[in-house]
């Protein structure tokens, strides 16, 4: 965070334009019903034989919606 490359900033900045253009977006979350997270995740170590670097990936729901997801 503290010496940023080039195309880090240039993420940075699409990500805060997709922010800024979506603005008026939200969650639509009726009043009567529970809120709840539920996680999954998953790793395999050993994914390509070759090379054995890990393969990591999550997702993260909000009720049954989607909110966060990872596949690395």
């Amino acid at each position: 965070m503290h010496d940023l490359k080039d195309t880090q900033w240039q993420a940075v900045k699409c990500r805060l334009c997709n922010l800024k253009n979506t603005i008026s977006f939200g969650l639509f979350l009726p009043h009567p019903s529970s809120l709840y997270f539920q996680a999954f995740a998953d790793s395999d170590w050993v994914g390509d034989p070759d090379d054995r670097l890990s393969v990591d990936a999550y997702c993260i729901y909000l009720r049954s919606s989607l909110i966060s997801w990872s596949c690395k």
